[in-house]
């Protein structure tokens, strides 16, 4: 099975990190594409580990 995780989060957190600096004054468009890639990464990465580990432990159970 194909694990895949909810944009949701993932575009919450960008849409929370990305006012906060645009507020600050302090963005750009090299930042801003820097921050994209590191949330979309590591949120991606925290999600599949979360699932996987939700997986296994079901596997143990049934």
């Amino acid at each position: 099975a194909k694990i895949t995780f909810s944009p949701d989060i993932l575009k919450a957190r960008l849409f929370e990190i990305h006012i906060k600096r645009e507020e600050e004054g302090r963005i750009e468009r090299k930042e801003k594409e820097e921050i994209y890639q590191e949330v979309f990464f590591r949120t991606k990465r925290k999600v599949e580990k979360e699932i996987s580990q939700r997986f296994n432990w079901l596997a143990q159970e049934i």
